[in-house]
């Protein structure tokens, strides 16, 4: 789509600035950015303060959280298509070990791409790295060998930081230099436009958690751009590449229900309405990114913020183009005459690995409670407790503001066996019979 195509469909024709200016006053959004993406300009506009109390402009730069996860596959695409690696390759054979790790066996470059490495979630805030800066694949490797696999590679999708870290060692292997530096090196300064907001100064950047990663509406927009047109870019490494179209096709649904998302591809998740994208999430603060690479347009979005509140703006602000925010079959909390009618459910119990325990309890369906526990150096640490509430879609909720939109799902098995799952809206867990470990980790796995 051509630029005025995509503000016309978005419902912002006239003035983008007022479309923004009232989704955030209506949602008491302090301050937002957004960039509408055609495949020949971008149009940004801002609202109100930045989260250090700067006027909020097209150039103010927040954390990408998350969102770093398109850039991690956007590297390595450019390594496969050159012809360095193949997505079949099993990720222990890019790597430097000095031990077998059993817990990696049969997990190839597509599995960690994917979210579809079985790994399962461990204490994670930011992968480790040497004093040089570069992933400390010896430090990450005794993480991952930390606790058990929670499903064969290729089963399921269940969302985890360790996979991506394992990816940021593998850029570093083929571009020779941390990933911090070849992310900025190779992609973001070719993206750079007249009136950014300065040269990126961050070497040490997380492939998982994207610590140290700060973008502008603006430059975001011009990485979506980038996804369109490669070649347009001039970037060296990516000189050869016509297009990423084969990233985007989707590798794994989601195993439940979740709002907006229908699966994931390979560094992307996947949005209804056939776009692509990725949120990064941070502390009042939401990066949402959109991608339709047929219709060639996307959506940037910077908010001062949380994610439903973000959420709303956006959705008040480009519903009608964006039909993730649909809300027609969106669940709803159930009235007390329909709580009285659901049978308690028969999956009561524990979920988790060795480190997460997800307890839930109770004698009927208003009255659940559940527990959830963090075990990381020995301590265990109550992180989350509640009563979860019936909605439709046969979800249950804790409610604010403990949880917020926090929710969980009861699944059987597709396979062979006859194994409950607890899905999360981002992580898939295995019911357990045992109880919270109270093991010290050692200090490899620390």
């Amino acid at each position: 789509m051509k630029l005025d195509e995509v503000v016309d469909k978005s419902g912002c024709a006239g003035s983008l600035a007022e479309h923004l200016a009232a989704a955030c006053s209506a949602n008491k959004v302090p301050g937002a950015a957004v960039a509408l993406i055609g495949e020949d300009a971008v149009h940004a506009v801002a609202f109100g303060a930045s989260p250090a109390g700067a006027p909020f402009v097209p150039t103010t730069r927040l954390g990408m959280g998350c969102v770093v996860k398109p850039f991690v596959a956007t590297l390595l695409g450019a390594f496969a298509q050159n012809g360095d690696l193949a997505l079949t390759d099993e990720v222990v054979r890019h790597l430097e070990l000095d031990r077998a790790v059993d817990v990696l066996a049969g997990i190839t470059l597509r599995h960690l791409l994917s979210h579809t490495d079985g790994l399962g979630p461990r204490p994670f805030d930011r992968a480790p790295t040497t004093p040089e800066g570069w992933v400390d694949v010896a430090a990450l490797t005794a993480l991952v060998c930390s606790d058990e696999s929670s499903f064969p590679p290729g089963q399921y999708f269940t969302d985890t930081h360790c996979g991506f870290s394992l990816l940021g060692a593998v850029i570093e292997k083929y571009s020779g230099q941390p990933f911090g530096r070849t992310l900025r090196r190779e992609l973001l300064d070719h993206l750079a436009e007249t009136g950014s907001a300065g040269p990126y100064t961050e070497e040490s950047v997380c492939p998982a958690t994207g610590a140290g990663l700060s973008l502008s509406v603006t430059e975001c927009a011009e990485f979506l751009r980038f996804q369109l047109n490669p070649a347009a870019f001039g970037a060296p490494l990516f000189r050869r590449i016509k297009s990423f179209a084969p990233f985007y096709e989707r590798q794994a649904p989601y195993p439940g229900w979740s709002a907006g998302m229908n699966g994931v591809s390979l560094g992307w998740k996947t949005y209804a309405g056939d776009w692509i994208g990725h949120n990064g999430i941070g502390d009042a603060q939401t990066v949402v990114l959109r991608l339709h690479p047929e219709h060639k347009a996307g959506v940037a979005f910077l908010c001062a913020s949380n994610l439903p509140v973000a959420y709303a703006c956006l959705g008040r602000l480009c519903g009608n183009f964006l039909p993730e925010f649909d809300v027609k079959n969106a669940p709803r909390l159930l009235s007390e005459e329909e709580r009285r009618n659901v049978p308690t459910p028969r999956r009561l119990g524990t979920f988790g690995n060795r480190t997460r325990h997800i307890a839930i309890s109770g004698d009927s369906a208003d009255r659940l409670q559940i527990t959830i526990s963090q075990l990381t150096n020995g301590d265990r640490k109550i992180v989350a407790s509640g009563t979860l509430l019936p909605a439709t879609h046969d979800l249950f909720f804790i409610p604010p503001p403990n949880g917020g939109t926090w929710f969980v799902q009861y699944l059987s098995s597709p396979g062979a066996t006859d194994d409950d799952l607890l899905w999360d809206g981002w992580h898939l867990w295995r019911r357990r019979d045992d109880r919270l470990e109270t093991r010290k980790a050692t200090p490899s796995a620390a």
